[in-house]
C-alpha cells in the first residue's frame, strides 16, 4: 500500500530537496541536475523516495528521468525532452 503524499514529502523535505521538488512541480528542470551521495544505499533510497512521490504527479513523471550510478552513488535528475527509448535498437527485421 503506497504511503501518503504528505509523509514522502515530508522525508524529501527532511534530506534537503525541497526546492527541486517545486522545480519539477513547475517545469523547471531544463538541464540534468547531479546530486552526489556518500553512499550508494542513501542515493538509491533517495531515488525510491522521489519515485513515490512523482507517482503522485503523473504529468511531471512523464518529464523526468531518474539515473543512479551504482560506481559513484551520483544520482542524476534529467529533464526528458523526447520519449525515452532502452535498449538496442534493431534494424530493418
Amino acid at each position: 500500500m503506497p504511503r501518503p503524499l504528505t509523509q514522502v514529502q515530508a522525508q524529501l523535505t527532511t534530506i534537503g530537496l525541497t526546492s527541486i521538488l517545486h522545480k519539477m512541480l513547475d517545469n523547471q528542470i531544463t538541464e540534468p541536475i547531479e546530486m552526489p551521495f556518500a553512499s550508494y544505499p542513501t542515493a538509491k533510497r533517495t531515488m525510491t523516495l522521489l519515485y513515490e512521490w512523482l507517482s503522485y504527479y503523473p504529468l511531471v513523471k512523464e518529464r523526468i528521468g531518474l539515473r543512479l550510478s551504482k560506481d559513484t552513488g551520483m544520482l542524476t535528475i534529467i529533464p526528458k525532452s523526447a520519449p525515452e527509448r532502452r535498449g538496442q535498437r534493431r534494424k530493418g527485421i
